[in-house]
């Protein structure tokens, strides 16, 4: 029902984004609160509508963004979906191409997808008389179907293993829809491997009952070896259509077996609202990522799942969660999810169950794999043992190659960096245990580089009076700043979001790219500005000057533990607090500081990576990193 006003919370809801965006849109003034409301800071129903109006004039593209993915329109072929060799890429191009700047209304979704389905029938039952799968067809409409004119010919090919009706229908529905509702359909190739990688464990031996409790069109269970019963296969989904889509699916791929087995097994229900009870031998699929429950939904999760706690639970903690209550002790949950589960503080609750229940017998590192969506991803497999987790015998796979982990690890909720080798993990042990090494945490300043709101109103290529050079992160280098054209006339009380003054005029600061793989840091003695992509250190760690810490932090040492510990995309104030500073004398750290001046000043690449090289051999030799063990670090032949 329409309210007479809103919180900004509830405002926020409504507009996909985050209260954090929300708080900093009225402070750049790009949305106005009416503070006559019942004496609060609201928005009436009419101010709402005029918000939702602009935006939608305006196209914002901050409503596009990765977390605001609600506005996004139009229909496209799901890419990397199907296998590349697919005959039926193009007969999908075919249909969408007749729709193109059309909106496709759900009954003419409704026929194209019954038209796909019975093809791969009548080819799959070698006849036109699919028997009681007609009625599998016939559930796909909600009423008696209606005559839809004009629809496109096309001829599909059946492709055992291949989900050409869930490509069909991923293609056809709204793009921001699946973004929504946190629907990443799983490309086959990725599921192709996850299945061979469980039957060469032994995981559908002897009778095995598997769960896919977000089953989407049946992707996982059409891939499964002939030799599983499939009295043995049960599915779920909320999506209706989804959940009619696998029944048809598994109908193609077991073409003896009787409908009403994929109707009874393959069910729309909600899987985090079913009872906790062990009761499936594995549990495998790809939850929703970032579905946006309701406030009703977040109350109910909360009262029955521990990663649910959160301000905002996300799906992928909460259906593992309840997978791991589903599972028999012994069994098996295998999913597909984001890397950031492994290391990203959020996640911290669900990382201390899995240390509590399981074991981790494999992980896969998959990287970007998703159409469109900027997330590596892994698959990860577990046990449930209802023991503490053991890491010795894990299977990994990382950057293309396979290793095992030997050794049992002392892993902590705080990070899992499985992708860690047994050798690197001791250098990060031995750098961990040594009581010499010092931290910046509690003795440094951080501040971050200047949020404008607008770059395009206040950064400029043209120096104009009172405008001063302005930084980004990509005019940070090791040990060099790129001098831009780039400027900016400081208005702190006009911008989105600033540090305090003193940190930008400070003449003594390192500056580091906050967006990036790699830790580069530069120093700044002339106290100028930075954007937010370039953000600032002032160390204060008693007896460490700052050129001995700008070696430290630019050294192959401090970069090793960084992508071996977080494995991000950001350099965060957390990451540079946990980056061992070694022990150096007064004149260790003379020395190794000459060497920064020489080679700030050095322009000839060659003597600059010389003394590159040189500072970095130094910072590991003071921290006891042995010639043996440098070369892990830095695995290259040197000149």
């Amino acid at each position: 029902m329409e309210k007479d006003w809103y919180s900004l919370q509830e405002l926020c809801e409504l507009l996909s984004i985050s209260n954090e965006t929300g708080r900093n849109w009225i402070k750049a003034g790009r949305i106005q609160t009416d503070s006559k409301i019942n004496g609060k800071c609201g928005f009436s129903a009419k101010a709402v509508k005029e918000i939702q109006k602009s935006l939608q004039r305006e196209k914002s593209t901050r409503l596009k963004s990765r977390r605001n993915k609600s506005c996004i329109q139009g229909n496209e072929a799901y890419q990397n979906y199907l296998p590349e060799t697919s005959e039926n890429i193009s007969a999908v191009g075919q249909v969408l191409e007749t729709f193109r700047g059309s909106k496709i209304t759900e009954q003419v979704m409704t026929a194209l997808l019954a038209e796909c389905a019975l093809q791969l029938l009548y080819q799959a039952k070698g006849t036109t008389d699919i028997g009681d799968s007609r009625k599998l067809v016939e559930d796909l409409f909600d009423a008696e179907p209606e005559r839809t004119q004009n629809l496109p010919k096309v001829q599909y090919v059946l492709e055992p293993g291949t989900d050409v009706l869930g490509f069909l229908y991923l293609s056809l529905r709204h793009a921001g829809e699946k973004k929504v509702t946190g629907a990443y359909y799983t490309p086959t190739t990725v599921v192709r491997k996850t299945i061979r990688s469980l039957e060469a464990a032994g995981k559908f031996r002897d009778g095995k009952t598997i769960l896919d409790p977000c089953c989407g069109s049946g992707n996982f269970l059409i891939q499964f070896p002939k030799t599983v019963n499939p009295e043995n296969i049960y599915g779920r989904d909320i999506d209706a259509i989804s959940v009619k889509l696998t029944r048809l699916n598994l109908a193609i791929c077991y073409p003896k077996v009787p409908a009403n087995i994929w109707k009874e097994h393959i069910i729309q229900k909600d899987f985090l609202q079913e009872e906790k009870q062990e009761k499936y031998d594995c549990i495998l699929g790809n939850p929703p990522w970032g579905y946006q429950f309701s406030p009703k939904e977040q109350e109910s999760l909360k009262k029955r799942y521990q990663t649910a706690q959160r301000k905002k639970p996300e799906s992928y903690d909460v259906f593992l969660e309840q997978a791991l209550s589903q599972v028999k002790t012994g069994g098996t949950v295998v999913f597909v999810l984001p890397e950031a589960l492994l290391y990203v503080k959020s996640h911290e609750k669900m990382r201390e169950i899995l240390l509590q229940e399981t074991n981790a017998e494999e992980l896969v590192y998959l990287g970007e794999v998703f159409h469109k969506v900027q997330c590596p991803s892994v698959v990860l497999r577990l046990k449930k043992t209802g023991r503490t987790l053991n890491t010795r015998g894990m299977q990994v796979e990382f950057a293309g190659e396979k290793f095992r982990i030997m050794q049992e690890r002392n892993v902590k909720k705080n990070a899992f960096y499985f992708h860690v080798k047994d050798a690197e993990y001791r250098i990060l042990q031995k750098l961990e245990q040594n009581s010499h090494v010092q931290y910046l945490k509690d003795h440094a300043d951080f501040a971050m580089g200047i949020v404008t709101g607008d770059n395009q109103r206040y950064v400029t290529d043209v120096k104009v009076p009172e405008a001063e050079i302005v930084l980004k992160g990509t005019d940070i280098a090791k040990y060099r700043i790129e001098r831009p054209k780039r400027y900016l006339i400081f208005l702190p009380e006009q911008f989105q979001q600033t540090a305090q003054e003193k940190y930008y005029r400070s003449t003594e600061k390192l500056l580091y790219r906050f967006i990036g793989k790699e830790l580069v840091f530069a120093r700044d003695r002339q106290g100028m500005l930075s954007l937010n992509s370039c953000n600032i250190l002032i160390p204060h760690l008693e007896g460490f000057c700052t050129d001995y810490i700008l070696a430290v932090l630019n050294s192959r040492l401090a970069q090793f533990v960084f992508q071996k510990k977080f494995r991000s995309v950001k350099v965060l104030r957390s990451h540079i607090e946990q980056i061992p500073i070694p022990p150096a004398t007064e004149e260790q750290q003379m020395e190794i500081g000459n060497l920064v001046k020489k080679l700030e000043n050095s322009i000839q690449d060659k003597q600059w990576n010389s003394l590159y090289e040189e500072i970095n051999q130094k910072v590991a030799g003071l921290a006891g990193i042995t010639e043996e063990e440098y070369k892990i670090i830095f695995p290259m032949q040197l000149s």
